[in-house]
């Protein structure tokens, strides 16, 4: 389909010839918008984030003099159900080419420079790289789950199932992510511990509420999932 013919092409130039800027101010949500990939979640955490701490996004991102930028995320590892820093950066250097469908290479098929300011399509192209920093544990967890998604879409879905090798860069971010891989994120972007709360049940559902309540009055980002009914 013509959704899967991309290419890399500098898509950031105005029309002027000159760059879009990196940063225009502090970052904000309304300055990343979802492209091609099915890679909400990503979006949403750099917008919670953009929202709650910009000044993470901003110490993070930092464009170099060969047109390039700088891109540092924490390394993140699971304890007791949180992810957590392990304490080591990561410091990825992002190219400005992003992909684009060959039919427009003036578009980016993924997120957009909203507001003529780049680090959205930069810090998305940044998670999509970071599998290349991975450690051999964090690669093995990807490749048994993509294992098991593959398993589920034989069983479930036979027309049209995903197989083959584990993918990686865009092709990894529009599987989507789950509410670990979302955490995960968070802790790469804020260099802090990130908790996936399960919603509760009867007469506890509201305790949620007073938990997201006090979450966002300490300034942190809350990323709420939800799903299709199921009768």
């Amino acid at each position: 389909t013509e959704i899967y013919t991309l290419s890399l092409h500098d898509a950031l130039p105005i029309s002027d010839g000159s760059k879009i800027p990196c940063l225009d101010g502090p970052p904000r949500r309304e300055q990343t918008r979802q492209g091609w990939p099915g890679d909400c979640g990503i979006i949403a955490t750099l917008g919670a984030v953009a929202a709650h701490r910009p000044e993470d996004i901003t110490r993070n991102i930092r464009p170099r003099d060969d047109g390039s930028y700088q891109v540092t995320l924490s390394e993140a590892h699971w304890s007791d159900a949180v992810s957590v820093p392990t304490g080591r950066d990561i410091e990825l250097t992002v190219t400005p080419e992003l992909p684009v469908f060959d039919r427009d290479p003036d578009i980016p098929a993924c997120a957009s420079p909203e507001e003529d300011t780049a680090w959205a399509p930069i810090m998305e192209k940044a998670f999509a790289g970071i599998d290349q920093a991975w450690t051999a544990e964090r690669r093995a967890e990807w490749e048994h789950d993509w294992a098991g998604i593959c398993a589920h879409d034989q069983a479930t879905n036979a027309e049209n199932p995903r197989a083959g090798p584990a993918p990686t860069g865009y092709a990894r971010l529009h599987q989507g992510t789950t509410p670990w891989e979302r955490a995960e994120a968070l802790t790469q972007l804020t260099g802090q511990p990130a908790v996936v709360r399960e919603f509760p049940q009867g007469r506890d559902e509201w305790t949620i509420n007073r938990i997201i309540r006090a979450q966002l009055a300490d300034g942190k980002p809350v990323l709420v999932d939800s799903r299709s009914k199921t009768s």
